[in-house]
């Protein structure tokens, strides 16, 4: 079994009710689920789940097989998916995922208006900025993606690491680089 036949064992609730949905990722990962469940969990996906055509990312005709639920595919990649299903129907995972996982999750969450997975991934960003190696990644995501009571926790971090580049950096704006290089600590 691969991690990814886990993964969409762990994402489906099993309460006895009967699963109506496919949401298929962008790297081909299925997930059997409630409509219910999406509506609960997001106002965008229960909207595409009202629409009476198929919304803009819905799957191919040729890729649903007659009988099967209905195919919604989703831009995100199947631990994406797998992450906000889980944490809807299980909470936040002790562990945590990496840097780059909690982006796309905060990036999916904000997409699909799911501000509970927002509020509880937080947290996480600024607990992975705290490392100091990951300091003005998580810096620069949380100016990216708008979080800025964040990006105040992490800007005396990122500043340590004034003069670096990381891949992160691309998405903020230049005079918010400006800022963090001229920073003042104290």
């Amino acid at each position: 079994m691969n991690d990814f036949d886990k993964i969409k064992d762990d994402a489906v609730p099993s309460n006895g009710l009967s699963n109506d949905i496919i949401i298929r990722s962008s790297d081909k990962v299925d997930f059997v689920i409630q409509r219910k469940l999406l509506s609960e969990a997001s106002p965008i996906l229960r909207d595409m789940l009202r629409m009476s055509q198929p919304p803009p990312y819905s799957a191919e005709p040729q890729d649903e097989i007659v009988g099967s639920p209905p195919v919604l595919a989703l831009p995100e990649d199947g631990a994406t998916i797998s992450a906000l299903l889980q944490f809807h129907t299980h909470g936040l995972d002790k562990d945590g995922p990496t840097l780059s996982k909690v982006r796309s999750i905060l990036e999916a969450a904000r997409r699909y208006r799911m501000y509970g997975v927002v509020a509880a991934f937080r947290p996480r960003l600024v607990e992975l900025g705290k490392l100091r190696t990951d300091a003005l990644s998580a810096f620069a995501i949380a100016c990216s993606l708008g979080l800025d009571e964040e990006a105040e926790t992490l800007a005396p971090l990122a500043y340590e690491l004034r003069g670096r580049y990381v891949p992160e950096l691309g998405d903020m704006s230049a005079g918010v680089y400006y800022r963090v290089n001229h920073y003042d600590p104290r």
